[in-house]
C-alpha cells in the first residue's frame, strides 16, 4: 500500500505580505504528477487545509479545483485542524460531490475508520481525529475515570479519551484480523516536538503538549503495535522519540524565515509484508529562503558570493552600531526578494542589557555613545554626571555595588 501524508497547507496564508498562491500551485502540481505516476491508495491531510476558519473565496476556489483533481486519482482523507472551520469543510464536501473525498470531524466517526484495501485484499484502517480544543471537547468525550463528569481541561485528557475510543474499536477488529495495520491522523503538539515561528499557539492553561506515551498506548496502559501516526500542526518535518512511525510531515511550503533551510517533503507511507516503511517525495519551491545577520558590509559581501541570492526570499538583520546610509537600497540592489529588512544595533542591545550585567564604568559611556549616534548630541559634563549618578543609584538598589 502507498499513502501520502500531508498537513498544514494553510491556503490563503502570506509570507510577510507575499502572496503564496504560486507556491501552493507548484505544490499541488507536484502532488498531481506523483499521483498520476504512482498508484496511491490515499492522500491524507492532517489538518489546517486553510489558514483561516473563514477563508477568502479565492482560497476556496483554489482548494476546490485541486481537491477535485486529486479525488479523481485517489481517496482524499481530511481531518480538520485548529485553523479550519467544520462548517467550511462541510461546504467543501457538498461542493465536491465525490465519494473519494472523506471528511471526518465528529465524535461518532472517531471509532469508524476508513478501510483501505489493495489489490491483494490487504486491509489498512485510517482513523481520523480533528483538532480537539479542550474547552469544546471535554464535555463531549467519555470520562472513564469519572463517568458523567467533564474531562480535565487539558489536551492530554481529551486526546487520551478520543484515542481510547479508537483502541476499543481496533481491539475488536484485531480479534478477527490480528495483524491489521492502522494509521491515526491527528492535529496536536506532542511533547518534545520542535515548532517554528509560524504555528498558532494552542496552549490551554499554559499547557499545549501531549506526551508521546498517550499516543503509543492509544490512551491505555500498553503500547499498541503496527500503527503509524500521521501528525499535523507543526511546520517542521520531524519524527518524535526517534520513532519514524510517529511523524510530523511539516508544511509543504515555508511560512516563516525560521523554516529557512528545511527540506520540504511529503512522507510516502508504504505498507508491505507486515510492516510500515517511509520514503519521501521532494516538494519543489518557488524560491529558497535565506537569513542574513551581521554588519551590513559583511552581509553584502556574503550575498555577492551566494548564487541563489537574486531569486531568494530573504530576511536581513544588520547589526551595525549606527545605521549605515542607504542601507535598505544597498540590500535591495543585491536581494530584490528581501521581505524583511531590520536594523538591530549592537550598541542598542548593550544599552538594553540588564544593569546587573554591566560593569561599573561601562554603561554611562554606552549611554553617551548612544546619544551621539541616535540622539544627535553629545551629553555635556552636567548631563554625563547625571547619567552616572542615576546609574550608580540603580546599582545600589539592585545590590550590585562592590
Amino acid at each position: 500500500m502507498r499513502i501520502l501524508h500531508t498537513s498544514d497547507w494553510h491556503v490563503g496564508r502570506t509570507l510577510h505580505g507575499l502572496d503564496l498562491t504560486e507556491a501552493h500551485e507548484l505544490f499541488f502540481q507536484s502532488l498531481e504528477q506523483d499521483l498520476r505516476d504512482h498508484p496511491t491508495d490515499a492522500l491524507l491531510i492532517s489538518g489546517d487545509l486553510f489558514d483561516r476558519s473563514v477563508p477568502a473565496t479565492v482560497s476556496l476556489q483554489l482548494v476546490e479545483t485541486w481537491l477535485s483533481k486529486f479525488c479523481q486519482l485517489t481517496k482524499v482523507i481530511l481531518s480538520p485542524g485548529n485553523h479550519d472551520s467544520l462548517t467550511r469543510l462541510g461546504f467543501l464536501s457538498d461542493l465536491i460531490q465525490n465519494p473519494n473525498l472523506i471528511i471526518k470531524a465528529h465524535k461518532d466517526s472517531f471509532a469508524k475508520p476508513t478501510i483501505l484495501q489493495d489489490d491483494s485484499q490487504q486491509s489498512l484502517l485510517v482513523y481520523t481525529l480533528p483538532y480537539l480544543e479542550p474547552d469544546l471537547w471535554r464535555h463531549e468525550l467519555p470520562n472513564q475515570a469519572a463517568p458523567g463528569e467533564p474531562l480535565p481541561r487539558t489536551h492530554s485528557a481529551v486526546i487520551s479519551a478520543a484515542l481510547q475510543m479508537i483502541r476499543e474499536d481496533l481491539e475488536q477488529r484485531r480479534q478477527n484480523e490480528p495483524d491489521i495495520p492502522a494509521i491515526v491522523m491527528m492535529h496536536l503538539f506532542v511533547t518534545a516536538a520542535q515548532g517554528t515561528d509560524s504555528e498558532r499557539d494552542i496552549s490551554v492553561g499554559g499547557i499545549s503538549d501531549v506526551p508521546l506515551q498517550i499516543l503509543k498506548t492509544l490512551g491505555g496502559q500498553q503500547e499498541v503495535d503496527n500503527l503509524y501516526f500521521a501528525l499535523g500542526h507543526l511546520h517542521r518535518p520531524q519524527t518524535i522519540g526517534q520513532d519514524e512511525l510517529v511523524r510530523y510531515c511539516g508544511s509543504p511550503i515555508p511560512f516563516s524565515f525560521s523554516e529557512a533551510g528545511y527540506r520540504k517533503q511529503v512522507p510516502i507511507v508504504n505498507y508491505a509484508q507486515g510492516s510500515f516503511s517511509i520514503s519521501q517525495l521532494e516538494i519543489p519551491q518557488v524560491a529558497p529562503l535565506k537569513r542574513y545577520r551581521g554588519e551590513l558590509a559583511e552581509i553584502l559581501a556574503q550575498v555577492k558570493q551566494d548564487s541563489e541570492a537574486q531569486r531568494a526570499y530573504a530576511e536581513v538583520i544588520f547589526t551595525d552600531a549606527s545605521r549605515p546610509p542607504q542601507a535598505r537600497e544597498q540590500i535591495l540592489a543585491l536581494l530584490p526578494g528581501a521581505l524583511v529588512i531590520r536594523h538591530e544595533s549592537t550598541l542598542l542591545a548593550q544599552a538594553e542589557a540588564p544593569l546587573a550585567d554591566q560593569s561599573g564604568p561601562d554603561l554611562p559611556e554606552i549611554v553617551k555613545t548612544f546619544c551621539e549616534n541616535y540622539g544627535g548630541f553629545t551629553p555635556d559634563s552636567t548631563q554625563q554626571q547625571l547619567i552616572t549618578e542615576i546609574y550608580e543609584e540603580a546599582r545600589k538598589e539592585l545590590g550590585t555595588c562592590d
